[in-house]
């Protein structure tokens, strides 16, 4: 199974514009990029870069002028980094996206251009970022300062949440690939259970009950996908309809209604509704894998004992 690494790098480089884009570097983002940053030799680059310029603004040895030459210098450096490794976590998204092969509709296909052209918007927005930090004779620490935090802004706020959609949709129909693997070999080992039942070479219910248990979890995580293709049908629309916010308001009240005695949500976030939505298609991907995996584990406990009633 495919592990996806954007979660952490996207906590790491957000953490990393936070930090680049104060003025002052508190002691809660400093740690908090050291901690993610010992798990990723994509950042140590630029967590040696970083540390340097926290030394440099400690010094005081070094002529103020001087450190303003040194530290401009080397905050140009950290934020092209980061922009490269932010380039290429958005174009490995991209390039998964792509090989998707979404169903030939009409309503898909909106989805497709509608995450393609945000990717590629994307992708020009870092490109103009790095001509500018690269050739603007006039840029200063201070503008860099402004560029990461609008960076940050912008990743936060869309880039993220676009990459996340992405990862869904791959991770939705990869599912669905596995689902037809899954039922092709559980065809073929049912019909190797009933040769096993006709000529009556045990009276064990053994295998047919882990056949029931194979073919149970196999339904399960069909239904499923087909609840993740459903709910990103809707929720990742490009236009608003009344029939995709009529499903997306019966379905955040559903998945709400049980949390009003339980501990407040936070409501810091632009858009609270996407949230608990995105949480539920991720939910649904998680719980179809798990799914999937019971399934073949029974098919591993299966195994043997078909090989032995039919050699």
């Amino acid at each position: 199974m495919r592990k996806y690494s954007h979660l952490f790098f996207t906590s790491s480089i957000s953490t990393l514009l936070i930090v680049c884009g104060v003025v002052g570097y508190g002691f809660t983002a400093s740690s908090a990029y050291a901690q993610t940053s010992q798990n990723s030799s994509q950042l140590a680059e630029i967590k040696d870069q970083i540390h340097q310029l926290f030394e440099l603004q400690d010094s005081i040895t070094i002529p103020q002028q001087e450190k303003d030459i040194q530290e401009l210098k080397l905050r140009r450096t950290i934020l092209t980094l980061i922009v490269a490794e932010t380039q290429k976590q958005t174009n490995t998204a991209y390039d998964e996206f792509k090989n998707v092969q979404l169903p030939n509709s009409d309503d898909w296909k909106q989805i497709d251009t509608s995450i393609r052209t945000s990717f590629e918007a994307a992708q020009k927005y870092y490109t103009d970022v790095e001509n500018r930090i690269s050739n603007d004779p006039n840029i200063t620490s201070s503008l860099l300062k402004n560029i990461a935090r609008d960076m940050e802004e912008k990743k936060t706020q869309e880039i993220d949440p676009l990459i996340k959609k992405s990862h869904a949709i791959v991770a939705t129909f990869n599912i669905t690939d596995m689902l037809k693997v899954g039922e092709d070999r559980l065809a073929k080992i049912t019909l190797d259970v009933d040769k096993i039942y006709a000529q009556k070479l045990t009276r064990s219910n053994t295998l047919k009950q882990l056949l029931e248990k194979a073919a149970t979890a196999l339904t399960q995580a069909r239904e499923l996908n087909n609840s993740s293709k459903e709910t990103i049908l809707y929720a990742y629309a490009p236009s608003e309809t009344g029939s995709s916010t009529e499903f997306i308001d019966t379905l955040y009240k559903k998945l709400t209604q049980n949390r009003a005695t339980s501990t407040p949500q936070s409501t810091s976030s632009p858009d609270p509704i996407a949230d608990v939505i995105q949480s539920y298609i991720q939910k649904t991907i998680t719980d179809s894998i798990s799914n999937i995996k019971s399934v073949y584990d029974t098919f591993i406990k299966m195994s043997s004992n078909v090989k032995n009633y039919l050699k």
